[in-house]
């Protein structure tokens, strides 16, 4: 339902140019946290306690970069990353879709700014495609030379 409920109202809200209270963006903010949260916190779950873990992992990484990449190209007509919760809220705060804060901007960069650890919006989008490739070479390695 959430997943239904959701670009419904993005699509509205494009259309509508409608002025948003702050509540709507705090919950796409939370929402994106929670995914990102949900992402790192995978790591720590153990094989004995979920065996098919990782295999969860790698389709739930690989859904989210097919989704950010399809975004991108779509919207921006950009081979890049561009994830489209960032996008839809940097729309409710009055960016327009094809300003340079749309499509440079960093979730992440702006939470570490909220708890007072600045960095640049490119250095965390960096930092994110090293892990994708880090992450890559770990994919290969496990099924390669560990037969999970």
């Amino acid at each position: 339902m959430f997943f239904v409920v959701i670009p419904i109202v993005f699509i509205i809200s494009l259309y509508m140019k409608i002025k948003t209270s702050k509540w709507l963006i705090n919950i796409l903010f939370f929402t994106h946290l929670t995914i990102i949260i949900s992402w790192f916190g995978l790591f720590f779950i153990f094989f004995n306690f979920w065996p098919k873990i990782f295999l969860f992992y790698v389709r739930f990484t690989l859904i989210i970069i097919f989704l950010q990449f399809s975004w991108a190209f779509m919207v921006f007509k950009k081979i890049d990353m561009i994830c489209p919760l960032t996008t839809w809220v940097q729309h409710l705060r009055w960016y327009k879709i094809i300003d340079e804060k749309n499509y440079k901007h960093s979730f992440v960069a702006e939470i570490l700014q909220k708890l007072k650890i600045n960095i640049s919006s490119k250095a965390a989008n960096t930092t994110q495609k090293f892990i994708l490739i880090g992450m890559t070479g770990m994919i290969i390695f496990l099924y390669t030379w560990l037969d999970i």
